[in-house]
């Protein structure tokens, strides 16, 4: 999808677009969209009514208002196929992860392991969530205590795993 950014340039439309295409012609609410962008729902709503009052994306009439695109018409421009049109990446959540997990490293907790599982908890509770459908990441919520290292660190390997194959 960064042919869209080379072509029509960085921001928020380019990146709706793109993420239209990537999660192959669904209907998505405004909300959603926000969510997986990291843009604002106001930006994203305008962008949107812009980007349909082009032509660019479909509006599809649900409550609340969702939008597609059909890959079919960006498929030449892109080169892409339109059945299997490339996966939408949440570039963003991965980042925000990343980031927090390099600030913390450089202050692990050495209390104990209760404690460095409460902060690990602290952050997955913070940017897990927003990985959700992007990465495979085992259930966190059911474990207490120091049980939460072992998932923490298969979900830390889970992200790796998926860094490494679409790098």
């Amino acid at each position: 999808m960064l042919r869209l950014r080379l072509g029509i340039g960085v921001g928020i439309k380019p990146d709706v677009i793109a993420y239209l295409i990537g999660v192959a012609g669904g209907r998505q609410p405004v909300v959603l969209i926000a969510r997986a962008t990291a843009y604002h729902r106001r930006a994203v709503r305008r962008a949107l009514e812009e980007l349909a009052a082009a032509g660019f994306v479909e509006t599809r009439p649900t409550a609340p208002i969702s939008y597609r695109v059909d890959a079919r018409k960006w498929a030449e421009l892109l080169a892409i196929n339109p059945d299997e049109p490339p996966a939408w990446r949440s570039w963003a959540a991965m980042y925000s992860l990343v980031a927090a997990l390099d600030e913390w490293s450089r202050r692990l907790p050495t209390e104990s392991d209760f404690v460095l599982a409460s902060e690990a908890r602290d952050i997955m509770f913070k940017y897990g969530e927003a990985l959700d459908g992007t990465v495979r990441i085992p259930r966190l919520d059911q474990h207490r205590g120091e049980a939460f290292l072992e998932p923490f660190v298969e979900t830390l390997k889970a992200c790796a795993e998926y860094l490494d194959g679409v790098v």
